[in-house]
């Protein structure tokens, strides 16, 4: 019952990282994108434990989704996308902001989640535990990688736009455990099918392009 939930992310990070490894990317900067965000989560994680008991579950329909907003979407989605762009801005080296470095560092991040989820939440195990949370877990990792990419490789107001979008989508899951709690399982599980369709879809766009006209190995100027 809990393999998926366990190995969803791992099992996706090594097949992501073996993949682009396999097609000539920079073994040791994938390697290190991926340590980096495996080492941050253990603080991160600390801090969310911290905080996020202080955040309690009214049971209103704004009350549950502000409740899981904020513990299973915003919190640790947010910081670590701050601690990606933390890292990057203490870096010593330039940062190749490429979609695969962004995506094994996110990878790294959530490799541990739901493992503690596990141990946090023994023996109440549920649906939305064990297979619909790794999967939002699985297209956010997608969809940050994605627009944290392309954040720093735009300019202006677009950069903004980006970090909207990715606002927007974590909102979006949110609804998840919305539905999920107030007993409308099937809207729980279109909303999850949708997203991660959804954060997958430029995915599919780029490599239908081909060649160096996809994103993910083309690196940001350096800002």
């Amino acid at each position: 019952m809990v393999l998926y939930c366990l190995f969803a992310v791992p099992i996706f990070s090594l097949f992501v990282l073996s993949y682009k490894l396999s097609r000539g990317a920079d073994a040791k900067q994938l390697w290190v994108q991926f340590s980096r965000g495996l080492l941050t989560f253990i603080p991160a994680y600390i801090i969310f434990l911290l905080v996020a008991g202080r955040i309690p579950l009214v049971y209103t329909y704004g009350g549950i989704y502000g409740y899981y907003f904020f513990h299973d979407a915003f919190l640790l989605s947010v910081m670590g996308a701050l601690s990606y762009i933390l890292i990057r801005a203490f870096s010593r080296a330039p940062e190749k902001d490429s979609v695969s470095h962004v995506f094994v560092f996110f990878a790294g991040y959530f490799t541990f989640a739901s493992v503690l989820e596990i141990v946090r939440h023994f023996p109440n195990y549920n649906y939305y535990l064990l297979f619909l949370l790794p999967t939002l877990r699985l297209a956010v990792i997608a969809a940050f990688a994605f627009l944290v990419a392309r954040y720093f490789s735009a300019e202006g107001w677009t950069r903004w736009a980006y970090l909207a979008i990715a606002l927007l989508f974590l909102a979006a899951t949110a609804l998840v455990p919305f539905f999920f709690l107030i007993h409308v399982g099937y809207a729980a599980i279109i909303v999850t099918v949708v997203l991660f369709a959804a954060a997958l879809f430029p995915y599919a766009v780029m490599s239908l392009q081909g060649g160096r006209a996809s994103m993910p190995d083309q690196p940001s100027p350096v800002r």
